[in-house]
């Protein structure tokens, strides 16, 4: 079983032979949007997250210059990193040797207080630019209705499929990344549109979906193997 089609070229590599693709799942519920109070919001900033570990890849420069682009032109966004790691120490040296203001380090987050980060967040942005083969995150970004802006890195182009692609940026390219935050934020009608269609589209990715491949998967094994010994 292979996560999604990156994920099995690399696999291949050392796991020659046919594979399944099976994505991941996760636990709607868990993720599901709040409708009561938003503590993060009670300053009326509009609040883009980021969650995951922060190391070169992830591309957390790239997310702090957008931001910093988008902040200086309006003063009603927030940036939440939730996640600690190597690049820690210079995104903060960043932020301090720029004055970029509103950007909140949270470090890393318990399993359990996860899902609240999500639930106040009104736009989730994982500028990633290589070597993912899936992504969690997104996710759990979709199922608590969020609009998602990225890097078009490989890996999540199979996750964010139609109408999402339309806020994914070329891998890299700081830029694009910063006009695309912009027009998230800038655009309303837009940001309701992408968080709908990840409500909509996180639906498959239900462990009861997921869960009901991967069970079939092992019956038809199961199955080849009886026939081969037979």
């Amino acid at each position: 079983i292979a996560l999604s089609i990156p994920a099995q070229r690399y696999c291949t590599r050392w796991f020659p032979g046919p594979s399944t693709i099976i994505p991941a799942g996760i636990d709607l519920l868990r993720f599901q949007p709040r409708t009561d109070t938003r503590q993060m919001q009670s300053n009326g900033k509009l609040t883009i997250l980021f969650v995951g570990r922060l190391d070169p890849r992830k591309g957390i420069p790239h997310l702090l210059e957008a931001f910093a682009a988008a902040r200086s032109r309006r003063d009603d966004l927030q940036l939440e990193l939730a996640g600690d790691g190597p690049e820690a120490e210079g995104a903060r040296r960043f932020v301090e040797e720029n004055r970029v203001p509103d950007v909140n380090f949270v470090g890393e987050v318990p399993a359990e207080e996860l899902p609240t980060y999500y639930q106040n967040a009104d736009i989730f942005c994982t500028p990633a630019y290589e070597n993912e083969s899936f992504g969690i995150v997104l996710l759990e970004a979709m199922a608590a209705g969020l609009p998602i802006v990225g890097y078009a890195n490989a890996g999540y182009r199979t996750v964010l499929t139609g109408e999402a692609q339309e806020a994914l940026a070329p891998p890299g390219d700081v830029d694009a990344l910063g006009r695309t935050l912009e027009r998230v934020v800038r655009d309303g009608d837009l940001r309701t549109r992408l968080a709908a269609w990840s409500q909509r589209e996180v639906e498959q990715f239900s462990w009861q979906n997921v869960g009901q491949r991967i069970v079939e998967f092992y019956q038809e094994a199961m199955v080849r193997k009886r026939l081969q010994e037979e």
